[in-house]
């Protein structure tokens, strides 16, 4: 059931926490797509695309901003990150976290036809954000 699902995704926030979460929605998904090391496509009633908060990740594709010198090193660091990506999450049951304000709007979370947020798979502690940057594929800070 997805109530009972996001209660106990809710009451498992405040109990591991001293503090309340900040206002949030949140729910189950299911990975539908792996973009790259720090962009998961996920599947609620529609696909959302969602840029996970604290998860930089190089680009899969040559990215015309760094040096010409560093992007093909830098390609292929991101095609790296996005298969760890893919390995760990496609066809994963997640739960879902995107910032809201106190109104339960996350207009301020949309950034480039994406929504910022968090991606944790079913009984797991540490979050996809969490798990690419513990195994080297991402940075936490930009």
């Amino acid at each position: 059931c997805i109530i009972g699902t996001v209660i106990f995704a809710i009451a498992s926030f405040i109990v591991h926490s001293a503090n309340q979460p900040a206002p949030s929605w949140t729910t189950t998904a299911t990975v539908t797509r792996v973009v790259d090391g720090d962009t998961i496509d996920v599947e609620i009633k529609r696909t959302i695309r969602i840029r996970l908060i604290d998860c930089w990740a190089p680009e899969r594709k040559l990215d015309n901003r760094l040096p010409s010198s560093e992007q093909a090193a830098a390609k292929k660091a991101g095609l790296a990150s996005k298969s760890h990506l893919t390995l760990i999450a496609q066809g994963q049951q997640v739960i879902v976290q995107i910032p809201t304000d106190p109104n339960g709007n996350f207009a301020q979370s949309l950034t480039l036809d994406r929504v910022l947020g968090q991606a944790w798979l079913a009984n797991d502690a540490k979050s996809l954000a969490e798990k690419q940057v513990a195994a080297g594929f991402a940075t936490k800070d930009r």
